[in-house]
């Protein structure tokens, strides 16, 4: 499912597939973490293995989990 940025809202739990993963939410390289907020185009994501700002991704590059 292709999601926009209004499918998304704080404190949600998402995984970042990156495109290499060819939406395999179990490659190596997804992260999890918390949506943070959205702008109209992006979707910010905090991770919880980083303390670093939260990170801009397309909204179609995530997806929602239920942990």
């Amino acid at each position: 499912m292709a999601y926009t940025t209004s499918d998304f809202t704080a404190g949600e739990k998402v995984t970042f597939v990156p495109d290499h993963a060819n939406g395999d939410v179990f490659h190596e390289d997804c992260r999890h973490g918390t949506v943070y907020s959205c702008s109209n185009d992006k979707v910010f994501v905090r991770y919880l293995k980083n303390g670093m700002p939260a990170q801009a991704h397309d909204p179609g590059s995530l997806v929602k989990n239920e942990w």
